[in-house]
């Protein structure tokens, strides 16, 4: 909560520094395991998925953050690095991926209904008065 001031006002700061934490927290588990059997288990068959876009969204979080500079861009990869951590993540629980797609897909689909419908009625009603005349 501290935090989400600085997503707004600054997210390529707060892209960089939570794409080092995350890196950093990575780095911890290799210390812990060593780093042949870490990637072992990272890349591993159901882990492969999770581990590449984990590792994608962090690239392109920094990418987005320092090269394009692109204030939605950076936005978008800080939610897939954290969907893509959550879901590696559950992927070291015993059938934490299963309970997480039964409880929380369904209210996530309904959120997304519900906003598809919000966003469908403002465009109804305010797309005319948007357009130039």
């Amino acid at each position: 909560m501290l935090m989400l001031p600085f997503i707004v006002l600054k997210p390529h700061k707060f892209a960089l520094s939570y794409s080092i934490g995350n890196l950093l927290m990575m780095s911890s588990t290799l210390f812990l395991v060593g780093p042949k059997r870490q990637f072992q288990n990272m890349f591993s068959g159901e882990r492969a998925m999770a581990s590449g876009a984990y590792f994608g969204s962090m690239i392109g979080t920094i990418y987005a953050a320092l090269g394009l500079r692109i204030y939605i861009l950076v936005l978008l990869f800080i939610v897939i690095q954290f969907a893509a951590m959550v879901w590696y993540s559950l992927s070291y629980i015993p059938f934490g991926r299963q309970l997480f797609s039964r409880l929380v897909m369904p209210a996530l689909k309904m959120c997304g209904a519900c906003l598809t419908r919000v966003c469908g009625f403002c465009l109804a009603r305010y797309s005319p008065t948007l357009l130039p005349r």
